[in-house]
């Protein structure tokens, strides 16, 4: 690549061009005039910077617009992560560790919408509509001229103008969304339900249906100390309505919030949230939606001390199965307990099939049952089928492990 890059940029130039590309092309070196754009993160912008480049910011955790932006069960089939409405307004291009007589070389900012997975005209709209308007006031509006409320409550009848004009932009920012809190005695949570068009008609229902006999106008954060499932809806939205209910299960278990000591790493962009093994919420069929735990050509092996002995009658846990982008469920799982962490007792061995399905998406569920058991320690071990299978499009290369939330009862 470094030779190729050096070679056509002297005939581009030598033609009174200049070349522009992504961050890779800094490897190996470049004329004084390349423009260098950022998708990589944020680094390669500063490094082209700092060497007196023109930048062009576009990183994918902020401007890939083919990222969904609000509840992966309703959204698009696409892949990858969740990047919201106020997350592109709230970017700003110019990195604040970048010395200031270097900023003048980031000269904008740039969204991508890779297309592979855009089935139609509509959903691209949808993709980049209000996305493409947050973008605007980035690149267009001073930092200090600028509040997401603002945009927020301005944003409504432009949205209005853009169905009038037959386009079809996205109202994923009218979805309820949440936050928690630990409780102090790390029993459960308190649950803030919001939504980035700041409504104040959020209803919402416990383990029951969301209707007008059960539904509870949302005032106050939510105390959850034992299993339940919240639902809830944003009545002020009036495009998705019933179409699009907040549904969130937690597991308030035996395990909850307790460390898991793994002895493989994970990948760091896929590391999930602190504590995700145990924090009482399963994983999406969206590999993006921060929950997962994932690992690459590694098998998962993690051990929870429960800090004294318990009695054990249930146990799963969760894998994320999407051949496409090579995540497959495990060989097998096994399950062992031990009273001093040294010296374990395997207690159930599980095996899993292996799809041929490539487009197949979907959590697939380990559970075992048993007579209560007594252990301080459980050791959960997942196996990575470690290579793609043979009929797979990337054969023999190593494949992904997600697993998520190790419920304990």
């Amino acid at each position: 690549q470094s030779y190729f890059i050096q070679r056509i940029q002297k005939f581009v130039n030598a033609n009174g061009k200049k070349i522009i590309g992504w961050d890779e092309i800094l490897e190996g070196g470049l004329a004084p005039n390349a423009t260098v754009m950022s998708w990589r993160g944020e680094s390669g912008g500063i490094a082209a910077a700092q060497k007196n480049h023109q930048v062009i910011m576009s990183p994918d955790s902020k401007l890939y617009f083919n990222y969904f932006q609000g509840d992966p069960n309703f959204e698009p089939n696409t892949i990858g992560k969740k990047l919201t409405l106020k997350e592109v307004y709230q970017y700003n291009p110019i990195p604040p560790s970048l010395e200031k007589e270097k900023q003048k070389y980031i000269i904008g900012a740039q969204a991508c919408l890779w297309t592979e997975r855009v089935a139609n005209t509509n959903e691209l709209e949808y993709m980049l509509l209000p996305r493409l308007s947050a973008l605007a006031e980035v690149v267009w509006t001073s930092p200090n001229q600028k509040t997401f409320n603002n945009f927020a409550k301005r944003l409504k009848p432009h949205l209005q103008y853009l169905k009038a004009l037959q386009y079809s932009p996205s109202y994923s920012y009218e979805d309820v969304t949440y936050s928690l809190d630990t409780l102090k005695n790390k029993a459960g949570y308190f649950i803030y339900l919001k939504t980035e068009s700041m409504s104040d008609s959020i209803y919402y229902s416990i383990n029951q249906p969301l209707d007008n006999a059960n539904r509870i106008l949302y005032t106050k954060p939510i105390k959850i100390a034992k299993n339940t499932t919240l639902k809830a809806k944003n009545i002020k939205s009036n495009h998705y309505q019933d179409q699009r209910i907040f549904n969130e299960a937690y597991n308030i278990h035996k395990a909850f919030r307790l460390p898991v000591k793994m002895k493989y790493p994970f990948m760091e962009n896929y590391a999930g949230l602190p504590l995700g093994l145990t924090d009482g919420l399963i994983g999406s069929t969206s590999y993006g939606d921060g929950k997962w735990q994932g690992f690459l050509g590694d098998s998962f092996e993690g051990v929870i001390d429960f800090g004294h002995e318990i009695l054990i009658n249930t146990i799963q846990c969760h894998f994320l199965r999407f051949p496409e982008i090579y995540l497959f469920a495990p060989k097998y799982v096994k399950v062992l307990i031990s009273d001093n962490g040294v010296d374990y007792k395997e207690i159930n061995h599980q095996d899993f099939e292996t799809t041929q399905n490539p487009l197949a998406k979907e959590v697939v569920s380990y559970q075992f049952k048993t007579t209560p058991l007594k252990a301080r320690y459980l050791k959960v071990v997942a196996k990575n089928i470690e290579k793609a299978p043979s009929w797979h499009k990337t054969s023999g290369k190593p494949t992904r492990l997600f697993i998520d939330e190790i419920i304990v009862n």
